[in-house]
């Protein structure tokens, strides 16, 4: 609801940038707090940091405040709850993880309420009627939510988010 508001008073970068600048300056004085010190960004890191920072920082948000611009926030909730089953095809399809019976049948089951949701009740009509600008940004927001903790999941494999 907040980022509703937000959204609604200010453009989507603008609330990208404050809500992840407010958030950074917290982050950065919680770290130091636990680890006593700031850990160093290495050259190794920073390759996989952008890539973080642009499909799960920025893009998403980006994308999230241009969709709360156009569309209710329960229809985006609804809409963005459909990621965890786009991360489980990805998965899937690039890191070959196994396709099992509930595993196929949850992204199904995703899919079609995803899509009886867009589709106003009759998801026959999308062929009809495509989804709406605040709709497309929201599925943005799923897809680029989904690289984000795909690409995540290498660095994560190596680093901690919050170092110790």
């Amino acid at each position: 609801m907040a980022g509703r508001v937000l959204g609604r008073s200010m453009g989507p970068f603008s609330s990208a940038f404050l809500r992840f600048a407010l958030a950074s300056v917290f982050l950065v004085f919680l770290t130091a707090r636990i680890e006593g010190r700031i850990p160093k960004l290495t050259r190794a890191n920073l390759p996989w940091l952008l890539l973080l920072a642009a499909t799960g920082i920025l893009s998403y948000n980006v994308l999230f405040f241009a969709g709360l611009q156009r569309i209710p926030a329960g229809r985006a909730s609804l809409i963005s709850a459909s990621i965890p089953a786009v991360v489980a095809l990805f998965s899937g399809l690039l890191f070959k993880e196994a396709f099992t019976l509930s595993k196929v049948a949850g992204i199904g089951i995703a899919f079609t309420g995803v899509s009886v949701i867009v589709s106003g009740g009759n998801p026959l009509a999308l062929a009809a009627r495509p989804p709406s600008t605040g709709d497309l940004c929201i599925f943005g927001c799923v897809l680029t939510w989904a690289a984000y903790t795909l690409a995540g999941k290498k660095p994560w494999s190596r680093y901690r988010p919050l170092p110790r």
